[in-house]
């Protein structure tokens, strides 16, 4: 079987000294797999210190998916707005979702997220 899945991602605002990066995520209507779609919103921030570096991450995962209805010529008119999870309880990044990462030295650190549904390290 073979998959087609085509993602778009935005930056909408860079990160500078005080304000962090804020990214946009999108799958647009047509991709085969709905359980694959990621619609998100993310928002990093780096802090430098004199003990190593620490990244912060948090953003949300849209519930919804458009999905294109196939029986329907119009392409405006064959789009549907649909959950997530009507599709093989569809929920990977549905909701919100954050991150931790320490680097005491360039070549390795620690980092700990949460996924929307579990914590991992």
């Amino acid at each position: 079987m073979e998959t087609k899945q085509l993602d778009f991602r935005f930056r909408l605002l860079r990160e500078k000294k005080y304000i962090p990066a804020i990214v946009l995520g999108w799958t647009p209507p047509g991709s085969v797999s709905p359980v694959m779609a990621h619609d998100y919103l993310v928002v990093t921030k780096n802090f430098l210190t004199g003990i190593g570096n620490f990244q912060v991450t948090g953003g949300y995962g849209s519930p919804f998916v458009i999905r294109k209805n196939s029986q329907q010529e119009d392409f405006l008119k064959s789009l549907e707005l649909r959950e997530k999870s009507d599709y093989k309880h569809g929920n990977y990044l549905t909701g919100f979702f954050g991150g931790l990462s320490y680097m005491p030295v360039s070549f390795g650190g620690i980092m700990l997220e949460y996924d929307t549904r579990t914590f991992n390290a």
